[in-house]
């Protein structure tokens, strides 16, 4: 099975390559960073107990993100193989157009690159540039294959992840494919955005957590905390408080906190703050606070139209103006706008085809994936106190990242989303195998297609 599975993956992206032609360079960049990522992914795979079992999925996500890539590569060249740049939409063309100045610079001090950038942050488009030096032949595509590529070891994540949370293979393979068909993961891995690297920092920190209070303390463990806090920190600086809380919260609810446990974790936290890690990542706290920062943020989000002017705005336009009190009373409303958007699933008119992924797939979350996570917090006492700790923070940061945004922004809580497959695989192993589960989710499935086809009756009248 593995051997047929790598047969199939490089069969297909050969006949996609030849489809979908560029030119002969780009053939051979596919065939060849292809080649480069399995290889890569296949070391690490070997690490996982169930490799076996895995690695046909891991091939396919491999498969599934690359053939949607090379055809998006495709359908962005020109005739003369140049990338079209207005089918480069909001940060992608950005983060593309300063990658590209960033290569042609190739500054050997890399924090020199924080004068260079017209946005809050440089480290992606850094990271970006060393690749295109590397891949010259089509550099969009080589950015995208990297965001595929960290979308692949996320899932080898996932899986490290459900092996100490004790979940079987059957559970396993449900985690797997919930996560292979996640609309918002396969957006993220096949788009010119840093959101991948970010959930990758944030799994290597729950990996590691979880291996110093389940498994054993280990000065590695905390060294993987302590970069994960820091490749955060160069992307989301915001996200670093999150990043700190989780850790509290595992020590907390850990029976093995100890003083060699409690020095490591100080010993992290005063290295962390000695790096003057914000003038370092960022310049947007340059000359104003974290609390002037979020504040400036929430004038900029109540100043702009990214609301519209539809059922969005009703709901939530006036959020990011609201006063604290008022935008906690008004939070279910902000959690219902991100769990929703987007809201145009059945717009079909799109500019660039990775939108009918960002929009429309989004059926899948709607119609399966987010009733099994609200199913999942009705059945919250059925999990094991491992998959509780992973629901319980896949929960706060859904709802933190819907507080500080209005839910106008679903990507920011990706981290939160993949975590979240893991209780969704268990619990949907229940609704397979417990009659009493697979009754209760049956109730619940018909109240809310019910209350869906209610509340669209209403909109549609609105």
């Amino acid at each position: 099975m593995k051997r047929l599975s790598v047969f199939i993956l490089f069969i297909c992206l050969i006949t996609f390559s030849i489809i979908f032609w560029i030119d002969l360079a780009f053939f051979f960049q596919v065939i060849l960073i292809s080649t480069l990522i399995k290889l890569i992914v296949e070391f690490f795979l070997l690490r996982i107990k169930n490799y076996s079992f895995c690695s046909p999925y891991i091939d396919f996500t491999q498969l599934l993100y690359t053939c949607l890539i090379i055809y998006f590569t495709y359908y962005s060249t020109s005739d003369n193989g140049e990338i079209i740049s207005n089918l480069l939409i909001g940060d992608t063309l950005t983060y593309y157009n300063e990658s590209l100045y960033f290569a042609a610079i190739a500054e050997n001090n890399f924090l020199n690159y924080l004068s260079y950038t017209s946005i809050n942050y440089f480290f992606y488009q850094f990271i970006l540039s060393l690749l295109y030096l590397t891949f010259s032949a089509n550099y969009y595509f080589s950015g995208l294959m990297l965001s595929a590529f960290i979308g692949i070891l996320n899932l080898l994540l996932i899986i490290k992840i459900s092996e100490l949370a004790k979940l079987k293979l059957p559970t396993l393979r449900n985690v797997m494919i919930f996560y292979i068909i996640f609309p918002h993961i396969i957006a993220a891995s096949t788009a010119l955005l840093k959101d991948n690297i970010i959930v990758f920092s944030f799994l290597i920190l729950i990996y590691s957590c979880l291996k110093v209070i389940l498994i054993k303390p280990k000065l590695k463990y905390y060294f993987h905390i302590f970069m994960a806090l820091i490749l955060c920190s160069l992307l989301r600086l915001p996200f670093v408080l999150v990043f700190l809380f989780i850790i509290i919260y595992f020590y907390i609810k850990s029976s093995q906190l100890k003083k060699s446990n409690l020095f490591y974790l100080a010993l992290i936290l005063i290295l962390f703050i000695s790096l003057d890690i914000v003038d370092v990542s960022t310049n947007i706290y340059k000359d104003q606070t974290l609390l002037e920062a979020f504040q400036n943020q929430q004038n900029r989000i109540a100043d702009s139209s990214v609301a519209g002017s539809g059922i969005t705005n009703l709901l939530v336009g006036d959020y990011a103006g609201s006063s604290t009190i008022m935008k906690i009373i008004k939070l279910p409303i902000a959690i219902l706008v991100q769990y929703l958007n987007p809201i145009n699933i059945f717009y079909f008119d799109h500019v660039i085809p990775w939108e009918y992924i960002d929009i429309n797939l989004k059926f899948i979350w709607l119609l399966f994936l987010g009733p099994l996570l609200i199913f999942c917090l009705i059945n919250y006492n059925g999990f094991s106190s491992t998959i509780k700790s992973l629901f319980f923070i896949a929960l706060f940061g859904y709802s933190l990242i819907a507080f500080l945004n209005g839910g106008l922004v679903p990507r920011y809580a990706l981290c939160f989303m993949v975590i979240s497959v893991i209780p969704m695989g268990f619990i949907y192993k229940q609704i397979q195998t417990n009659r009493k589960y697979r009754l209760r989710f049956k109730r619940f499935f018909s109240i809310y297609i019910m209350t869906a086809l209610l509340a669209s009756s209403i909109y549609l009248f609105i």
